[in-house]
């Protein structure tokens, strides 16, 4: 279930700034700015220093309901905007390997599991809380199917769920799954 958005093409004109942008998304006149310039977000862009983005609401609107629903189809990479000079730029550890490799090895990893997993047993091999899978399973971001003695997953939709978060979120991993990662790089 997403968010209505219907508030937001009702209160902003059908053509917007950049200002708009951030404040609607709630993210940084850089970040807004690199949605624009790499066309996650459509935009017109006449080159001038100011007033530079002509954008559609709607455009603004379907970008949120994605974000919220896929967020790996828009997914900003990692480190690319953090403020801190000083700090050592820290590389995506998983950067580097083919979406194939990933899942070969979690298919590797959890082939003495079930075909047929409950949010029990997704808990305990991935190291997340048994809530956090219950809200991607209730959010629809991982596929389930009821059955008489709860919610099961797929052993394979488990990996193909896991092999896109673990890309798109390489440092919110649980310490189960980095150790799985750091066992696929030694």
């Amino acid at each position: 279930m997403s968010t209505d958005y219907s508030a937001l093409l009702l209160e902003y004109p059908a053509v917007i700034s950049k200002d708009q942008l951030y404040r609607i998304c709630h993210i940084s006149k850089r970040k807004a700015t690199w949605l624009l310039e790499n066309g996650i977000i459509p935009c017109r862009d006449s080159g001038k220093k100011t007033r530079r983005f002509q954008i559609y609401t709607a455009d603004v609107v379907n970008y949120l309901i994605t974000l919220e629903n896929e967020p790996q189809k828009v997914a900003i990479p990692v480190g690319i905007f953090t403020s801190n000079k000083y700090r050592k730029k820290r590389e995506n550890p998983v950067a580097h390997l083919p979406r194939s490799e990933l899942k070969k090895h979690l298919c590797l990893k959890w082939r003495s599991e079930p075909d047929a997993l409950t949010i029990t047993q997704i808990s305990k091999i991935t190291g997340y809380n048994m809530q956090t899978v219950g809200q991607w399973i209730s959010k629809g971001k991982l596929q389930y199917v009821s059955c008489p003695d709860g919610r099961k997953v797929a052993k394979r939709w488990l990996i193909q769920f896991m092999t896109d978060y673990i890309l798109a979120s390489p440092y919110r991993l649980s310490y189960t799954m980095r150790r799985i990662m750091e066992d696929l790089d030694g």
